[in-house]
């Protein structure tokens, strides 16, 4: 993987988003992004969020107010539905806090048609 992301970077398709403490890289281009995301096969990219989410669990467990709004997405994604509930309405609580009213009530609709299911 590292080698992949080192000839990404060497052809401009990818940078490095300079995170203090971080490797976050980024696409240059959106379209290739969408492209290299969508030829990932349904069942691998569901393993794939759900390792992302697990991993944000593990490596950000004391800030997890942080990343809500990854861990409702990487979760749902992931089809891990009882924790994509959890981090959508904390999600949603969080947004609240903050009068973001748009927000907060598409993560508390997502909370309420996967409590549905």
């Amino acid at each position: 993987m590292i080698d992949v992301i080192d000839k990404c970077l060497q052809a401009r398709q990818v940078v490095d988003r300079h995170v203090p403490g971080e490797e976050v890289y980024a696409f240059t281009d959106t379209q290739l992004r969408d492209v290299l995301y969508e030829a990932i096969s349904p069942v691998r990219r569901r393993r794939q969020h759900l390792k992302v989410a697990e991993a944000l669990e593990k490596v950000y467990a004391r800030k997890l107010e942080d990343y809500l709004e990854a861990l409702a997405y990487h979760f749902l994604e992931g089809n891990d539905l009882p924790k994509a509930v959890d981090y959508s309405q904390k999600a949603g609580d969080k947004a609240a806090r903050l009068f973001a009213w748009d927000q907060s009530r598409r993560y508390y609709e997502t909370a309420l048609k996967l409590m549905e299911k």
